[in-house]
């Protein structure tokens, strides 16, 4: 294990719950944008998926929360009953 590993461990042992939800939805984004920026993503028509955005909203007066969305093609029993979804993951409080 690396030191600064170590030194995460150590701080993470003093951290709540809701406190080390926050942490990993943190890293959980700075991963995706470094995945994004490595240019990982092939065609949208080759995955079924297209670009994502990040989008921020309030909710019932609370937030902004950032919600990662996109949008995938989710087949049907027959080639026309395919259609485009929108999909959202939760980043974590803006």
């Amino acid at each position: 294990m690396s030191k600064l590993l170590g030194k995460i461990e150590q701080i993470a042992d003093r951290l709540s719950t809701s406190q080390i939800d926050e942490a990993i939805a943190i890293l959980n984004s700075k991963k995706e944008s470094s995945d994004e920026q490595e240019g990982l993503p092939v065609s949208a028509t080759e995955t079924g998926l297209s670009a994502s955005w990040i989008e921020e909203k309030e909710i019932n007066g609370h937030g902004p929360y950032k919600y990662k969305r996109w949008q995938e093609k989710v087949k049907g029993p027959t080639p026309e009953q395919s259609r485009m979804v929108t999909r959202s993951k939760y980043l974590g409080k803006a």
